[in-house]
C-alpha cells in the first residue's frame, strides 16, 4: 500500500531538488527536457523523515491507475486513462467491495469481457489476472 501518490511532475521536481531518493524506475519511460532525458521514478523515498498521517490515499480512478501504472490487470497492456476503467476482482454481485484490496485497473475491453464473473471462473473465458508491479 503506498504511503502517498505523487504526479510525475511532483516526482521529477522532488528528484531534481534532491528531496527524494529514487528506489525504482519505470522501464522505458523517460521525461525529455531541452537538454536531458530523465528516467521516470516509480518508487521514491523521502530523504528527510516526515511523520505519516496514517491515512490511506483516497480511492479515486486516478490514484488506482497510478498504483497500477496505467496497466490492465488482465491483458497486461498499458493504456491512456480514457481507455481504462476499474474492475472489482471479486464482483460486487458476490459481495466484493470497492476498496484498494479488491479493485484493479482494467482496459474497457477486458472489463466488459469479464463482467461479473467470479475470479475462479476466469479460465473458462481464457482470461487470468496478472499481478500488477
Amino acid at each position: 500500500m503506498p504511503l502517498s501518490l505523487w504526479s510525475w511532475q511532483e516526482t521529477i521536481k522532488a528528484v531534481l531538488l534532491g528531496k527524494v531518493s529514487v528506489v525504482e524506475r519505470y522501464p522505458d519511460v523517460k521525461i525529455h527536457t531541452i537538454d536531458q532525458e530523465i528516467p521516470l521514478p516509480s518508487v521514491i523515498a523521502l530523504k528527510e523523515y516526515v511523520k505519516p498521517d496514517h491515512k490511506v490515499p483516497a480511492f479515486t480512478r486516478r490514484n488506482l491507475y497510478l498504483r497500477d501504472n496505467y496497466r490492465c490487470a488482465y491483458c497486461a497492456r498499458y493504456f491512456y486513462s480514457q481507455q481504462l476503467s476499474y474492475d472489482h476482482v471479486l464482483p460486487r454481485f458476490y459481495g466484493g467491495s470497492t476498496s484498494w484490496d479488491n479493485v484493479v485497473t482494467s482496459c474497457t475491453d477486458c472489463n466488459g469481457r469479464k463482467g461479473n464473473l467470479h475470479p475462479s471462473k476466469l479460465h473458462e473465458i481464457g482470461m487470468r489476472s496478472r499481478a500488477i508491479s
